[in-house]
C-alpha cells in the first residue's frame, strides 16, 4: 500500500483526527496551567506584601 493510497482510509482519517485533538487539548492545558501560575504568583506577592506591610 503506497502513502496515497493510505490517504483515503479510514485510519488515516482517525489519526489525523486525533493528532488535531491532541495538540487542542495541549494548547488549552498550556494556558490553563499559565494562568494557574499566574494566579499563584499574584496571591504570593500579595500575601508577602500584607505580611510584611
Amino acid at each position: 500500500m503506497t502513502y496515497s493510497d493510505f490517504k483515503h482510509t479510514d485510519l488515516h482519517t482517525c489519526l489525523i483526527v486525533a493528532g488535531e485533538l491532541l495538540v487542542t487539548i495541549s494548547k488549552f492545558a498550556f494556558k490553563t496551567i499559565k494562568v494557574l501560575f499566574k494566579g499563584c504568583r499574584w496571591l504570593t506577592v500579595k500575601t508577602y506584601r500584607y505580611v510584611m506591610a
